[in-house]
């Protein structure tokens, strides 16, 4: 009858598996992973678990996984609708509330938009340049951006300067180790 899965599961907004509770007295004491549970599973076996500040962190998690996917509905609306400007200001939010460690990747991302969908390639090339500027010790994230002009069809106008100068970037970050980001160089100065 799904009383299981609706008392725990939807109760609970999970949605994967596997998920694994521990209860004592009849009360959700913990709720994650099966492969995390040991240290919380010792603390409620021991009786000296606090229930009360897990639950305070477990619904700070499940309300920005909620967030996280209406954000996700709300991109995938816009590149439906091809609404790049929504887009680009969620992708610049994102960027805002993102920790230093992330936002690289996000700056990388608005750079494809940019370059691509968006076909703003003046906006994008300086996007790009800063990114790869601020990056240059990032030899596979630089390689990435250098290959997505050389080689994806929906950058309409490629800067064969950007893609060599940010692939020349990759092999010095890489000491010219990698074969894969030797090629995007290659391949830079043939184009």
């Amino acid at each position: 009858d799904r009383s299981t899965q609706k008392q725990y599961m939807e109760a609970a907004a999970q949605n994967g598996i596997p998920t694994a509770f521990i209860v004592k007295d009849a009360k959700v004491q913990w709720i994650g992973h099966p492969m995390t549970m040991e240290e919380p599973l010792a603390a409620v076996v021991a009786g000296n678990w606090d229930a009360s500040k897990f639950k305070g962190t477990f619904d700070r998690e499940i309300a920005a996984t909620r967030r996280q996917m209406e954000r996700r509905a709300a991109m995938t609306k816009a590149r439906q609708a091809k609404d790049w400007d929504a887009i680009l200001k969620m992708i610049d939010e994102d960027i805002a509330a993102a920790p230093d460690t992330t936002k690289p990747m996000l700056l990388v991302n608005k750079f494809q938009l940019l370059v691509t969908d968006a076909n703003r390639p003046a906006d994008g090339y300086r996007l790009g340049r800063e990114v790869a500027a601020a990056n240059k010790d990032n030899a596979m994230m630089l390689n990435q951006m250098a290959w997505l002009v050389l080689d994806n069809a929906k950058v309409k106008q490629r800067d064969l300067g950007f893609a060599k100068d940010v692939a020349t970037m990759a092999v010095t970050a890489s000491k010219g180790e990698d074969g894969a980001i030797m090629d995007t160089l290659a391949r830079a100065c043939w184009d």
